[in-house]
């Protein structure tokens, strides 16, 4: 199957006209690469400008901020080889545009695609949105989280509209 998009550690794979929703590990990487950055920044720069500090402290701080700056990198770059694979993950759901169904992670229906809606939800404590399925049979899904040191829904939400999922609408 081929990755077609991503929110943090949720990725939309395809193969033809079945598209899979799979979990797959890895959703702490944004954050852990946001915190090990403002860390290399902050104790980097307090390094460099607090001339009044010993110079082998300064130097010990200039220490940690290269490291740490370096985890960061290693971090960004362990997020973009997870986001180009296409290994398998959890399936939360697959979508069977051939058949017009939604389909669970057992490959049972849940219900029409046409009647399906996907919409943004809020998130408890967050500032990011969630993505949600909704349909009378089943309420709500979520399927993906945002996370404001990572993704966005946006990119899995274009995706599964230009696919043909219809947004908005209630239960």
């Amino acid at each position: 199957m081929t990755p077609i998009a991503r929110c943090n550690n949720v990725a939309l794979l395809e193969s033809g006209r079945v598209s899979r929703l799979v979990e797959q590990g890895g959703s702490w990487l944004p954050t852990a690469r946001y915190v090990t950055a403002i860390i290399a920044i902050i104790v980097g720069l307090n390094g460099l400008a607090n001339t009044t500090l010993p110079i082998d402290t300064r130097v010990g701080m200039l220490t940690i901020a290269v490291l740490c700056g370096a985890a960061a990198v290693w971090l960004h770059d362990q997020r973009k080889a997870q986001a180009k694979s296409s290994k398998a993950g959890v399936t939360i759901v697959t979508f069977d545009f051939g058949a017009g169904q939604l389909l669970d992670a057992a490959g049972r229906a849940l219900a029409p695609i046409a009647e399906v809606r996907l919409k943004r939800t809020w998130q408890l404590a967050s500032s990011s949105r969630a993505l949600s399925l909704r349909h009378a049979s089943f309420g709500r899904i979520i399927i993906a989280r945002g996370n404001p040191f990572g993704d966005s829904v946006s990119e899995l939400e274009d995706a599964l509209v230009a696919r043909g999922l219809k947004k908005g609408g209630a239960l």
